[in-house]
């Protein structure tokens, strides 16, 4: 991204994140279709001893229509890492917004935000916009830390933000290291509901859920689907076995 449109949008979420107040896009665009979107923006504390805050950026569906549906799910989206912003799937995958040349935005026609309600979190906590005054306030335990972090920070968003989503279906999504975060946040979620709210289910593109074996697993894919031949296995299997003990000392 150029350093001026960054300086630009960083300013303007700033402001959000500190009021949690819809977002003017005019402030970051010219562009007409572009204005158009509405979202709301805003940190939401999920840990006052720690001063910890999660940063979000919500969407409507851009179909009015569906808006006040009961039935139109909420799809929170989880981007992977991890430590990667949800600006990802925002700007460069499912939202409504599309970054281009890295410099402007413009509507994305293609987007789940058309038919959906659309919420993409920065998480764990010191991701993008969100963030910890205590080295404490950090997600040590991957799964549990960041499952804690979801779990506090979506049930404030119901209960102070948009407590008329509650009886939307939620559906977890995301993809890549996501694959760690969502069966146990799904799992936590499912086990512990939040009182009037309907879980519809999760869904992983892509999801590096088991790195270990599933590194391990890539040099015979690669052979079945011909993208290399017998005289290359022995040894894409060995760098496969390499990977996974490298797997299981990194990301287990």
């Amino acid at each position: 991204m150029s350093s001026v449109f960054i300086r630009t949008l960083l300013a303007s979420l700033t402001l959000l994140s500190v009021l949690g107040l819809p977002v003017d896009l005019s402030k970051i665009s010219n562009d007409t279709d572009v204005r158009k979107i509405e979202s709301d923006a805003g940190m939401v504390t999920i840990d006052p001893k720690y001063n910890s805050s999660m940063f979000y950026w919500y969407f409507p569906p851009v179909n009015a229509s569906l808006e006040a549906n009961d039935d139109t799910p909420l799809i929170m989206w989880i981007q992977g890492g991890p430590g990667a912003s949800g600006f990802i799937g925002n700007f460069f995958e499912v939202g409504p917004l599309n970054l281009v040349d890295n410099t402007t935005l413009a509507r994305r026609n293609i987007t789940w935000a058309n038919n959906y309600h659309m919420i993409f979190v920065d998480s764990p906590v010191g991701t993008g916009y969100s963030y910890t005054d205590s080295d404490y306030g950090y997600a040590n335990d991957t799964e549990v830390d960041v499952t804690k972090q979801l779990y506090t920070f979506l049930t404030k968003f119901y209960d102070d933000i948009k407590p008329e989503l509650k009886s939307n279906p939620l559906f977890l999504v995301g993809e890549s290291y996501a694959g760690h975060y969502i069966p146990a946040f799904g799992k936590y979620l499912f086990e512990h509901p939040i009182k009037g709210t309907r879980f519809g289910g999760v869904a992983i593109g892509d999801g590096l859920t088991f790195p270990a074996f599933q590194v391990a697993a890539k040099p015979d894919v690669a052979y079945y689907f011909d993208l290399i031949g017998p005289d290359r296995l022995t040894e894409a299997r060995r760098l496969g076995e390499e990977g996974k003990r490298l797997a299981l000392q990194q990301c287990p």
